[in-house]
């Protein structure tokens, strides 16, 4: 996963002007999609743990493709719950630099027949921050 930040970008590759116009064009059209055209994405402790267009929303929770999410971060809970519309929700922690935010994902493994687009999507609460 990719993650563009412009002014790290400035300072690996200097002054873009003496790349072609391709390259420079590839690197500000990365620059728009990932700011100001809202990718959405997942960041808790100043972390990025996913990011995916491919994402959607549901009840006013954003859903990411749960091959997007870097499992680095994600350790298995035994927690569950059951939704009566949505089914059994299994819990991720989410850990980063030994921090650990308990429970802070969810997702169902085989969704209530009502909501089949939330198969292999996870979502994410408990102060993990979704920007779009």
């Amino acid at each position: 996963m990719m993650v563009f930040k412009p002014n790290l970008a400035r300072i690996v590759l200097g002054n873009l002007n003496q790349y072609p116009f391709s390259f420079r064009f590839k690197v500000l059209l990365r620059q728009l999609s990932d700011e100001e055209c809202g990718v959405p994405k997942a960041i808790w402790n100043e972390v990025i743990l996913v990011e995916s267009d491919e994402s959607i929303t549901i009840d006013g929770d954003v859903y990411f493709p749960l091959e997007s999410v870097n499992n680095l971060f994600l350790k298995r809970s035994s927690s569950t719950s059951i939704c009566p519309r949505k089914g059994k929700a299994l819990f991720f922690d989410v850990v980063v630099d030994g921090k650990m935010n308990r429970d802070a994902a969810w997702y169902y493994p085989e969704p209530d027949q009502e909501y089949p687009q939330l198969t292999n999507r996870i979502a994410f609460w408990k102060g993990v921050e979704i920007r779009q």
